[in-house]
Protein backbone atom coordinates (compact mmCIF):
# COMPACT_ATOMS: atom_id res chain seq x y z
CA UNK A 1 0.00 0.00 0.00
CA UNK A 2 1.42 3.40 -0.90
CA UNK A 3 -0.66 5.31 1.72
CA UNK A 4 -0.74 3.30 4.89
CA UNK A 5 0.69 0.11 6.27
CA UNK A 6 -1.69 -2.84 6.10
CA UNK A 7 -3.64 -3.21 9.31
CA UNK A 8 -4.13 -6.92 9.09
CA UNK A 9 -2.89 -9.84 7.04
CA UNK A 10 -5.18 -12.81 7.31
CA UNK A 11 -4.09 -16.26 6.22
CA UNK A 12 -6.96 -18.61 5.49
CA UNK A 13 -6.61 -22.27 4.65
CA UNK A 14 -8.69 -22.33 1.52
CA UNK A 15 -8.41 -25.98 0.50
CA UNK A 16 -6.59 -29.18 1.47
CA UNK A 17 -6.07 -31.98 -1.00
CA UNK A 18 -4.99 -35.17 0.76
CA UNK A 19 -2.60 -37.40 -1.11
CA UNK A 20 -1.62 -40.20 1.24
CA UNK A 21 -1.03 -40.55 4.94
CA UNK A 22 -0.13 -37.09 6.19
CA UNK A 23 1.00 -35.93 2.75
CA UNK A 24 -1.18 -33.22 1.27
CA UNK A 25 -1.37 -30.05 -0.76
CA UNK A 26 -2.65 -27.00 1.12
CA UNK A 27 -3.98 -23.94 -0.70
CA UNK A 28 -3.76 -20.75 1.41
CA UNK A 29 -5.45 -17.44 0.73
CA UNK A 30 -3.56 -14.43 2.11
CA UNK A 31 -5.56 -11.20 2.39
CA UNK A 32 -4.09 -7.82 3.38
CA UNK A 33 -6.39 -4.90 4.30
CA UNK A 34 -5.24 -1.27 4.79
CA UNK A 35 -6.81 1.46 6.97
CA UNK A 36 -9.08 2.58 4.17
CA UNK A 37 -10.55 -0.93 3.68
CA UNK A 38 -8.68 -1.70 0.47
CA UNK A 39 -7.86 -5.38 0.07
CA UNK A 40 -5.28 -7.38 -1.82
CA UNK A 41 -5.20 -11.16 -2.00
CA UNK A 42 -2.70 -13.80 -3.03
CA UNK A 43 -3.01 -17.58 -3.21
CA UNK A 44 -0.14 -19.92 -2.37
CA UNK A 45 0.06 -23.71 -2.48
CA UNK A 46 2.25 -25.78 -0.21
CA UNK A 47 2.89 -29.45 -0.83
CA UNK A 48 3.78 -31.61 2.14
CA UNK A 49 5.22 -34.93 0.95
CA UNK A 50 5.98 -38.15 2.76
CA UNK A 51 9.23 -39.64 1.52
CA UNK A 52 10.27 -41.06 4.89
CA UNK A 53 10.00 -44.83 5.18
CA UNK A 54 8.34 -46.37 8.22
CA UNK A 55 10.48 -47.92 10.94
CA UNK A 56 10.61 -51.60 11.86
CA UNK A 57 12.54 -53.15 14.72
CA UNK A 58 15.24 -55.76 14.09
CA UNK A 59 14.10 -59.28 14.98
CA UNK A 60 17.69 -60.56 15.24
CA UNK A 61 19.23 -63.63 13.64
CA UNK A 62 19.73 -66.82 15.66
CA UNK A 63 20.91 -70.40 15.55
CA UNK A 64 18.95 -73.29 17.07
CA UNK A 65 20.00 -76.90 17.44
CA UNK A 66 18.34 -79.51 15.29
CA UNK A 67 15.48 -81.00 17.24
CA UNK A 68 14.88 -77.81 19.25
CA UNK A 69 11.73 -75.83 18.65
CA UNK A 70 12.02 -72.95 16.22
CA UNK A 71 10.86 -69.77 17.97
CA UNK A 72 7.33 -68.65 17.14
CA UNK A 73 6.84 -65.67 14.88
CA UNK A 74 6.75 -62.41 16.84
CA UNK A 75 5.23 -59.42 15.08
CA UNK A 76 7.74 -56.57 14.77
CA UNK A 77 7.16 -53.12 16.21
CA UNK A 78 6.47 -50.66 13.38
CA UNK A 79 5.77 -46.94 13.22
CA UNK A 80 5.57 -44.08 10.73
CA UNK A 81 5.64 -40.28 11.01
CA UNK A 82 2.67 -39.72 8.67
CA UNK A 83 0.60 -42.91 8.68
CA UNK A 84 -1.12 -44.18 11.82
CA UNK A 85 0.43 -47.44 13.06
CA UNK A 86 -2.88 -49.28 12.66
CA UNK A 87 -2.98 -48.28 8.97
CA UNK A 88 0.50 -49.59 8.12
CA UNK A 89 0.50 -52.63 5.84
CA UNK A 90 2.76 -55.46 7.06
CA UNK A 91 3.56 -58.36 4.73
CA UNK A 92 5.21 -61.47 6.21
CA UNK A 93 6.79 -64.46 4.51
CA UNK A 94 9.10 -67.27 5.52
CA UNK A 95 11.13 -69.68 3.44
CA UNK A 96 12.80 -72.87 4.69
CA UNK A 97 15.80 -73.98 2.64
CA UNK A 98 18.39 -76.71 3.02
CA UNK A 99 21.87 -75.44 3.69
CA UNK A 100 24.88 -77.07 2.08
CA UNK A 101 25.83 -78.79 5.35
CA UNK A 102 24.29 -82.11 6.32
CA UNK A 103 21.07 -81.79 8.34
CA UNK A 104 21.25 -78.00 8.30
CA UNK A 105 18.41 -75.74 7.30
CA UNK A 106 17.92 -72.00 7.13
CA UNK A 107 14.59 -70.39 7.90
CA UNK A 108 14.38 -66.88 6.47
CA UNK A 109 11.58 -64.68 7.78
CA UNK A 110 10.89 -61.39 6.02
CA UNK A 111 8.66 -58.52 7.10
CA UNK A 112 7.93 -55.59 4.77
CA UNK A 113 6.04 -52.62 6.18
CA UNK A 114 4.46 -50.10 3.79
CA UNK A 115 2.97 -46.73 4.71
CA UNK A 116 0.04 -45.02 2.99
CA UNK A 117 2.38 -43.24 0.55
CA UNK A 118 4.11 -46.44 -0.59
CA UNK A 119 7.33 -45.95 1.41
CA UNK A 120 8.68 -49.28 2.64
CA UNK A 121 11.04 -50.69 5.23
CA UNK A 122 11.92 -54.32 5.81
CA UNK A 123 13.55 -56.67 8.28
CA UNK A 124 14.95 -60.11 7.55
CA UNK A 125 15.49 -62.66 10.32
CA UNK A 126 17.66 -65.68 9.57
CA UNK A 127 17.24 -68.70 11.82
CA UNK A 128 19.85 -71.39 11.20
CA UNK A 129 18.85 -74.90 12.25
CA UNK A 130 22.17 -76.57 12.94
CA UNK A 131 23.07 -80.15 13.83
CA UNK A 132 25.22 -79.55 16.90
CA UNK A 133 25.07 -83.08 18.38
CA UNK A 134 27.16 -86.02 17.12
CA UNK A 135 25.29 -89.18 16.15
CA UNK A 136 25.32 -92.23 18.42
CA UNK A 137 26.48 -95.71 17.42
CA UNK A 138 26.46 -98.98 19.28
CA UNK A 139 27.51 -102.41 18.10
CA UNK A 140 26.79 -105.61 19.97
CA UNK A 141 30.00 -107.59 19.40
CA UNK A 142 29.81 -110.98 20.99
CA UNK A 143 33.06 -112.69 21.89
CA UNK A 144 33.29 -115.77 19.74
CA UNK A 145 35.92 -118.44 19.33
CA UNK A 146 36.44 -119.88 15.89
CA UNK A 147 39.02 -122.26 14.55
CA UNK A 148 41.49 -121.32 11.85
CA UNK A 149 39.51 -123.26 9.31
CA UNK A 150 36.24 -121.46 10.09
CA UNK A 151 35.10 -118.47 8.06
CA UNK A 152 35.14 -115.15 9.78
CA UNK A 153 31.54 -114.24 10.54
CA UNK A 154 29.87 -111.20 9.00
CA UNK A 155 30.05 -108.28 11.45
CA UNK A 156 26.77 -107.26 13.07
CA UNK A 157 24.97 -104.16 11.86
CA UNK A 158 25.41 -101.29 14.31
CA UNK A 159 22.52 -99.32 15.74
CA UNK A 160 22.76 -95.59 14.99
CA UNK A 161 20.81 -92.61 16.19
CA UNK A 162 20.81 -88.90 15.53
CA UNK A 163 18.78 -86.07 16.96
CA UNK A 164 18.16 -84.71 13.44
CA UNK A 165 17.79 -87.64 11.07
CA UNK A 166 19.17 -91.12 11.76
CA UNK A 167 18.46 -92.09 8.16
CA UNK A 168 21.10 -89.59 7.04
CA UNK A 169 23.90 -91.09 9.20
CA UNK A 170 26.64 -92.62 7.07
CA UNK A 171 28.39 -95.68 8.51
CA UNK A 172 31.96 -96.26 7.43
CA UNK A 173 33.14 -99.80 8.15
CA UNK A 174 36.56 -101.27 7.75
CA UNK A 175 38.20 -104.41 9.08
CA UNK A 176 41.80 -105.42 9.30
CA UNK A 177 42.83 -109.05 9.09
CA UNK A 178 46.06 -109.77 10.90
CA UNK A 179 48.10 -113.00 11.17
CA UNK A 180 48.02 -114.28 14.73
CA UNK A 181 51.24 -115.45 16.31
CA UNK A 182 52.83 -116.45 13.00
CA UNK A 183 50.36 -119.25 12.42
CA UNK A 184 47.99 -119.56 9.55
CA UNK A 185 45.26 -118.12 11.71
CA UNK A 186 44.04 -114.60 11.30
CA UNK A 187 42.39 -112.20 13.65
Amino acid sequence: DNCTDPQAVVATLYNTISNCGGARTEVWLFTATDQCGNEASDVRSYTITDTTPPTINDQGDMTVACGDLIPVVVAPTVSDICTADAELDIDFSEVLTDDDGANCQVLTRTWIVTDACGNTASDVQVITVDDQVAPTISVALPIIDISCADAIPVPPTPTVGDNCDAAEVVIDFSEVITDFDGANCQV
